[in-house]
């Protein structure tokens, strides 16, 4: 009974962290395009869709947001241009999942604004209790498990996922149900269709999830010979996936969103199709390491521990795999978009200790510490 009053206190305080967080949404410039890819799916004008968006953006914030986001030349574009705006949306519009959501949630009464920021609260939430219930079995404390939980969900970079309006929370969740599914190799038919999830949530989920496809096909190919196949399937209609989500909403790809965010803000993005040289992009990625730096070298010790002497043999862990994906991803990611915010690749911080708590064994192999005996 102690140990379930305790449950419940961390649950309720769970729910109050999101409450509270509920009451300081971000107001990020991304929901601006969300709310506009949300009315845009029963509007067919684009004019109106502007109109309606930036109507209703300065209903439901406070005056002082407003101004903020419709401040500077860009975002005063934005206002002012439907034409302009228009050529933002594709590159928003892809994230099918979390704009359909915000749809529901809308017509169910919600205010827009709110709409765009709940998949977030929702998610984090969700992931307390995963990492909740997942640390309670492993460690066997409660007190110890709900304390921990709140110590990584309170890290800044996780504090703002819960805030944006975004559907990076989203994506993390569902990465998330992928990882425990594989560790725990239950339901392992859902893996599939989770990872497709994924990518109609995020595009960029597509490296984590071939990642796994291919570091999994590698480390079975000899226990279970036609793994890869299979996998080499599975990984070919996700691709098709993503091609096909780029082409029916038209979206400029990764050189013009690269062009966009790192060199140069453009109004039109898909009309002007940009150029820039190798040496430019270089530079971006340099200019952006002091950022990742420290975080670079924590990625490499993990690396280099999980390719130490006597370690080869516990590779086949697939908690191993997992966490392996997740820092190989962070450094892909990084390569490919060097942004210097934390929401970009922190998130992977809660799929890659759900599945350290799912194989603690392992991994105290792995940092060669004394095996914990797993509780039956």
């Amino acid at each position: 009974m102690k140990n379930n009053g305790t449950k419940i206190s961390f649950y309720a305080t769970f729910a109050l962290f999101i409450v509270i967080l509920s009451f300081r949404p971000a107001y990020n410039w991304d929901m601006i395009a969300y709310m506009a890819c949300s009315i845009g799916m029963e509007e067919s004008d684009f004019e109106k869709v502007h109109n309606e968006t930036y109507t209703l953006l300065k209903n439901q914030v406070p005056e002082s947001v407003f101004v903020e986001l419709t401040a500077g030349d860009y975002r005063e574009t934005m206002l002012n241009s439907s034409d302009a705006f228009k050529e933002q949306i594709p590159y928003y519009s892809i994230r099918i999942l979390y704009i359909s959501i915000i749809t529901v949630l809308y017509k169910l009464g919600m205010s827009m604004t709110l709409a765009t920021v709940v998949p977030s609260l929702l998610s984090i939430l969700l992931l307390m209790v995963i990492i909740f219930e997942i640390a309670d079995k492993t460690i066997g404390n409660t007190l110890i498990a709900g304390t921990l939980t709140l110590i990584l969900m309170g890290f800044p970079p996780i504090l703002k996922l819960a805030r944006q309006s975004t559907p990076d929370a989203l994506s993390i969740l569902v990465l998330t149900a992928i990882a425990i599914l594989y560790i725990t190799n239950k339901n392992r038919s859902l893996i599939f269709p989770l990872m497709a999830i994924a990518i109609l949530t995020r595009t960029d989920t597509i490296i984590w999830c071939a990642l796994l496809l291919g570091i999994d096909a590698i480390v079975y190919r000899k226990s279970i010979p036609k793994r890869w196949l299979s996998n080499l399937f599975q990984f070919t209609l996700l691709v098709g996936l993503l091609f096909s989500l780029n082409q029916v909403f038209h979206n400029g790809g990764w050189k013009v969103v690269f062009y966009n965010s790192f060199i140069q803000r453009m109004n039109f993005p898909l009309s002007d199709t940009p150029e820039f040289s190798l040496g430019e992009y270089f530079g971006v990625l340099l200019s952006s390491s002091w950022y990742f730096f420290s975080y670079f070298l924590i990625l490499c010790l993990g690396l280099f521990l999980m390719w130490n002497k006597n370690v080869l043999s516990l590779l086949s862990n697939k908690g191993i795999i997992i966490v392996g994906v997740c820092i190989l991803t962070t450094i892909s990611k990084f390569i490919l978009f060097p942004a210097v915010n934390g929401r970009f690749y922190f998130g992977l911080l809660i799929v890659a200790v759900a599945a350290i708590l799912l194989e603690k064994d392992a991994f105290s192999q792995l940092i060669g510490r004394v095996t914990i005996k797993r509780r039956v």
